[in-house]
């Protein structure tokens, strides 16, 4: 079988080979933002949630933590992911369908799909649909709930995603 490999030297130019070795040949797609956002993951988690803080839902209410829960969560495990792991994280989404899966990142050869939730929901569709396209995948959920291990993924509290000895 043909060694899985993400290709590190893939950026927003060269997105349509984001993985090397014919596995996964997806373009990356830009995720749903507010449209005075262009750039839907920043480097720093800070500047992100600065952007968001002061806006206000026409029923007075603030929108950061309501409307944004998702994409701050996965701001926040980008920056995880990079800063505290040391790893470059990889965004998927299925050619025909909805599905996607929030990071793909790769450590001492194996690569990892992982699923940021904000919540205790633990339904993760498209994260088991990648799972049985490409079984030697490590599938990882990462939400508010506690540490499991299922047969086919794992899921991780959020507040551990720093701690790479737990899930990688």
């Amino acid at each position: 079988a043909a060694s899985v490999r993400l290709n590190p030297a893939a950026t927003a130019s060269t997105a349509s080979s984001l993985v090397s070795n014919g596995y996964m040949r997806t373009p990356i797609r830009t995720p749903e933002c507010p449209t005075f956002c262009p750039h839907p993951l920043f480097a720093d988690f800070h500047t992100f949630t600065s952007l968001f803080l002061y806006s206000r839902r026409k029923d007075g209410r603030g929108a950061l933590f309501e409307e944004f829960k998702g994409a701050l969560t996965e701001q926040y495990a980008c920056q995880e992911l990079i800063a505290s792991c040391g790893l470059v994280p990889y965004y998927w989404s299925a050619e025909n369908s909805r599905g996607e899966v929030d990071f793909l990142v790769q450590s001492a050869g194996a690569v990892y799909a992982i699923e940021v939730k904000a919540e205790e929901n633990l339904r993760a569709k498209s994260l088991r649909s990648f799972k049985e396209k490409y079984p030697e995948v490590q599938a990882r959920r990462f939400s508010l709930s506690d540490y499991r291990e299922q047969d086919w993924l794992t899921n991780v509290p959020l507040y551990l995603m720093g701690n790479t000895g737990l899930w990688l």
